[in-house]
């Protein structure tokens, strides 16, 4: 009889490892990844002649392998917004029947931050052949014009290496043009002047026709610990302002506020300062933070 108790009781134990073994292996075998951060981008599309939104638009976000990873469509107002997992760079892909798809490249997607995209112009299909635009390049710390700046144009939104598809350079009036060059759609536009920071920014071919005040600014290369920030805009609104606030140090509940009619300085708390404010063209406006 002992013996018989001492072979179950075995044979439970025995049976109790086995299972305990088993469930060890499912753990280790299950997938234990946090799931990744998200961030959210938003943006809108207009109509490239009208400038109003764009509904039904299909947007393919896809990640550096071409793989479509989400896919979404703007609501009535042309707008839309994208949740995306973080820390990764993504190709929108925009596609309307009437109207040329459009591309927008090198989207950083950040956990926890909502990016804004500038708004994507597409073009009606009827709108064909080339066209010329003009601009005019300026210092963001001055807001004088720039000479002898070296322009390239690469086809597409956003796009900051890869195949040239034109290039001029700003004469003695800081200024740039292209007669009858480029065909109709989106390009960007490369500034490169010496003793500068390269400068992206997007600009619009329409065939047929000339758009003028396609300007774009640049920054001197910048000493350690300053960071500038540069506002610049289109015809419509006809002004903006540049505008800073934030805590004062060591003064609780109180906050400073750089604008047009406080203009701070480098060398005074809180070390920031406006350097330039436009009120005749589309900017630049420009504040500098000192360290």
């Amino acid at each position: 009889m002992k013996n018989k108790n001492r072979l179950m009781l075995l044979m439970m134990c025995l049976w109790f490892v086995l299972l305990t073994a088993c469930n060890h292996d499912d753990s280790e075998g299950q997938n234990t990844t946090p799931p990744p951060s998200f961030g959210t981008v938003t943006g809108s599309v207009k109509d490239a002649v009208s400038n109003t939104g764009l509904p039904d638009v299909a947007i393919s976000v896809r990640d550096e392998n071409d793989i479509e990873v989400e896919s979404a469509i703007t609501n009535s107002s042309g707008n839309y917004e994208i949740s995306l997992p973080a820390d990764r760079q993504y190709r929108f892909i925009f596609t309307l029947e009437t109207h040329y798809q459009s591309v927008y490249s090198r989207v950083t997607v950040n956990p926890g931050e909502t990016e804004t995209l500038e708004a994507v112009l597409q073009i009606n299909n009827t709108i064909v052949g080339t066209g010329s635009i003009s601009g005019t390049l300026t210092d963001a710390f001055t807001g004088l014009p720039l000479a002898s700046a070296q322009i390239f144009f690469r086809e597409g939104i956003n796009i900051q290496a890869g195949d040239i598809v034109a290039e001029t350079t700003t004469n003695n009036s800081g200024n740039y043009s292209l007669a009858d060059t480029l065909q109709t759609g989106q390009y960007t536009i490369e500034v490169v002047l010496d003793g500068y920071v390269n400068n992206f920014i997007t600009i619009l071919v329409l065939g047929g026709q000339v758009i003028n005040n396609q300007n774009a600014s640049i920054t001197p290369v910048l000493p350690n610990g300053e960071t500038r920030i540069v506002l610049t805009w289109g015809a419509q609104p006809a002004d903006l302002d540049s505008h800073l606030t934030g805590p004062i140090a060591n003064n609780a509940g109180s906050r400073f506020h750089i604008y047009f009619g406080n203009k701070g300085s480098a060398t005074l708390s809180p070390f920031s300062r406006l350097d330039v404010d436009d009120i005749f063209s589309f900017g630049p406006e420009t504040i500098t933070i000192s360290s």
